[in-house]
């Protein structure tokens, strides 16, 4: 393990911390509320939970803004139990509510829409922040490209202050579209992980949907996909996340003509739900559901709003809940494991399993202490480390 953040730098996110709250939309098109509280949401809390399944709180750091009034409690006391140190709060001095956005759903679709204007963080924002002493070991963000562009100048610019870190980029959504394509190419060769999901990829490269929807039909085109973006060659790897299916890695090599395509597959699939189970065989039903719609935020804080596919399966594993956040926590595990001098695949494979505790709950993981010993909803991630280990070697021996 590394020392204290004063040894080595923490884990950072740039995202933001959200209020979740939520609606459905019945066959008329009109509005009703769900009984369902509301939720800790956003990017950040959810990538840096990722993280703390691996790392103690003093390597993980977010600014995580709010206003005192919209606040409630009980979010800031439970957020405070995964550790004091991983949260910088700062209230917010532009008389704004703490953010908050609406999740509407009508079938198998999810309208996502901000109701007030989130703060946007760049590496500037950590200056002269507890969270900056010393500079952090990784920076994971979530952007449009003109955000991604103010990181990469910003992280330049203070390298002349030991500045180091490793960048870990998802592209937002609605930058997911063949006209950024080229952009995101040349941005993505700046940053050290490139991953959007497979279905942000998917629009990226004007993939269309096969006729055969199979999990081998699906598998071929993610992996065309995540080949394809490898060409802007990241610093490390490009890693396209793919819900129920895993993940699809290319590593950077010297020579990109020798490029490895590889996957790791999700912890939790359909069979065997005390340790997850085996891959899918090639012929089993995948279907596509209805789109997701985005409603992000662009650099002003406006609201966009973009359809994009999301990879369902015919049959969801009993331990699966709610899949919000799988990806920020599979970020934040990723990052975690590179912290510690992980190689790709290992790291691919922490991501999975902080993507596993993320689905199985609405909301965030819980954390209890017991003998000493961290555990996440009564298990502990190294377990599921290991056990997903064991299932990738024997599927690679098969």
């Amino acid at each position: 393990m590394p020392g204290s953040p004063t040894e080595r730098g923490r884990v950072v996110t740039l995202e933001s911390f959200i209020i979740d709250t939520f609606k459905r939309i019945d066959d008329d098109g009109v509005e009703h509320p769900v009984n369902r509280p509301n939720e800790i949401g956003g990017a950040g809390p959810y990538a840096l939970v990722g993280s703390r399944m691996f790392l103690p709180a003093d390597m993980l750091g977010m600014i995580l803004d709010y206003e005192s009034s919209s606040f409630p409690d009980h979010m800031a006391s439970q957020l405070q139990t995964y550790g004091e140190e991983m949260w910088l709060f700062r209230e917010r001095q532009d008389n704004m509510a703490t953010t908050k956005a609406v999740n509407k759903y009508y079938k198998e679709t999810r309208l996502f829409e901000y109701l007030n204007t989130p703060i946007l963080n760049t590496p500037n924002s950590l200056v002269k922040t507890r969270l900056a002493r010393p500079p952090p070991q990784i920076i994971h963000f979530v952007s449009l490209v003109n955000r991604a562009l103010v990181v990469l100048s910003e992280v330049e610019d203070l390298r002349e202050d030991g500045w180091d870190p490793k960048l870990f980029w998802e592209p937002e959504p609605t930058t997911c579209h063949p006209q950024y394509l080229d952009l995101i190419l040349t941005i993505g060769s700046q940053v050290d992980i490139l991953s959007p999901n497979h279905a942000e990829a998917f629009n990226l490269l004007s993939m269309e949907e096969p006729e055969d929807v199979t999990t081998e039909t699906v598998r071929h085109l993610v992996e065309k996909a995540t080949l394809q973006l490898s060409r802007c060659r990241p610093k490390i790897a490009t890693v396209v996340r793919a819900g129920s299916l895993g993940c699809c890695y290319v590593e950077t090599v010297a020579n990109w003509e020798q490029s490895e395509i590889a996957w790791i597959p999700a912890y939790w699939q359909t069979q065997n739900p005390d340790d997850g189970c085996l891959s899918p065989s090639s012929d089993t039903p995948v279907h596509t559901i209805t789109s997701v719609l985005h409603k992000s935020t662009d650099d002003k804080g406006k609201g966009r709003e973009q359809d994009t596919l999301s990879l369902g399966r015919d049959v969801r594993h009993p331990r699966v809940v709610d899949p919000t956040g799988a990806g920020n926590a599979f970020m934040g595990g990723l990052a975690a494991a590179f912290s510690l001098g992980c190689d790709i695949e290992e790291a691919c494979i922490w991501a999975s399993v902080a993507a596993s505790f993320t689905i199985e709950q609405h909301g965030l993981p819980h954390i209890k202490n017991v003998g000493g010993k961290e555990l996440w909803n009564g298990d502990a991630p190294m377990d599921r480390v290991e056990k997903l280990s064991k299932r990738l070697a024997w599927d690679q021996a098969v």
